[in-house]
């Protein structure tokens, strides 16, 4: 693996938890954000400016050539869709933590601010977790009209084809009617 020389500064969060963990034994929570782990670093090594850090590997080394095939998942499974989104800092008191999404037991914080991949369940729980608000446009005696937003507001950068995610949703469905089948056999 090849390996850059990163200045604290200009670090991410990624990059800098990595080192932190690997190099200097220190102990980061999932949700540690930029500043504490600078000062996590600092407090190690105050006069430490850079580090090495990994190269990551492009996603697409090379450019797919027009007969190449696309990715396939194994025989027998599906690749959820991915959705590419991204959730503003807002001006709130938790404007700026990370969101937690959950499903089934099974949690992702999303981190603010940064583009993120998110695979399509995690997507449908934060497109469905909305809130209500009440407006009065009548003023103080007239009626409460409520309407609904979404609880963390994002944007979707880039989302799956309709086809895809069709195919993904008749799958989910095939999966589910093989595990009643084979409990009631």
């Amino acid at each position: 693996m090849e390996m850059k020389t990163v200045l604290i500064e200009d670090a991410t969060r990624d990059e800098l938890a990595t080192f932190a963990e690997t190099v200097l034994g220190l102990e980061v929570h999932h949700l540690t954000q930029i500043p504490k782990l600078r000062s996590m670093i600092s407090a190690v090594n105050p006069k430490l400016t850079q580090f090495q850090a990994p190269i990551p590997e492009p996603e697409n080394a090379r450019a797919p050539s027009e007969d190449a095939e696309p990715y396939r998942a194994p025989v027998g499974e599906m690749e959820e869709p991915r959705y590419d989104i991204i959730i503003p800092e807002t001006e709130a008191s938790d404007g700026q933590t990370a969101v937690p999404v959950s499903v089934n037991g099974r949690n992702m914080f999303i981190e603010r601010g940064v583009r993120s991949t998110i695979k399509h369940r995690y997507y449908e729980v934060l497109n469905n977790a909305v809130q209500t608000l009440y407006d009065q446009p009548e003023g103080p005696q007239g009626p409460m009209i409520p309407r609904q937003i979404h609880a963390y507001g994002f944007s979707v950068l880039s989302a799956p084809p309709q086809e895809e995610l069709d195919a993904w949703k008749a799958y989910q469905d095939k999966l589910q009617a093989d595990r009643v089948a084979a409990e009631a056999a």
